[in-house]
């Protein structure tokens, strides 16, 4: 049995698959594993996440690509313009964490967050104010704890859950 997240790639998979293969829809299972908040979930009260994808760099069409750092800066400098301290977490620790560094770097009192433990990083995506992502399971972990969330595309699996 093959599941597949959206309909979309449900019909990539019957394209490619025998027809006796068992093919299904099924949702992302991921919001419903629980998370561990971090021990003082209050020091993120303030805190806006920004999980930025290298994916964006390389798989969005290039005119995306070409302006996804400075996008990113952008929003990480407006957020600390209204109040709210930036983190700009690393969700993917071999892909992300120099593209992390380097947007961090851009925007006045922005630290970066690696986090190892899924569960512990889904925490920490609870406690925040808000998410803006460009990583999927960032967005289903801050969805799935009632954190608004905002999401950059270079795939059709954003727009399937947004939906």
């Amino acid at each position: 049995m093959i599941f597949a997240r959206d309909t979309r790639s449900l019909e990539y998979l019957q394209q490619v698959c025998s027809p006796r293969v068992n093919l299904r829809l099924a949702p992302d299972f991921t919001n419903l594993v629980a998370s561990q908040p971090p021990t003082d979930i209050s020091t993120f009260n303030d805190v806006v996440a920004l999980v930025p994808n290298r994916r964006m760099l390389d798989k969005a069409n290039a005119t995306i690509g070409a302006a996804y750092v400075d996008f990113m800066v952008a929003v990480g400098r407006h957020v600390c313009s209204l109040g709210y301290r930036v983190v700009v977490v690393v969700h993917e620790l071999q892909l992300d964490a120099q593209l992390a560094r380097d947007i961090a770097a851009r925007i006045d009192g922005a630290v970066t967050l690696s986090e190892a433990d899924p569960l512990r990083l889904k925490g920490v995506f609870g406690a925040c104010r808000c998410v803006i992502s460009s990583r999927y399971h960032a967005l289903i972990a801050a969805l799935s704890q009632g954190v608004p969330a905002f999401g950059t595309s270079w795939s059709h699996k954003y727009p399937a859950l947004f939906g």
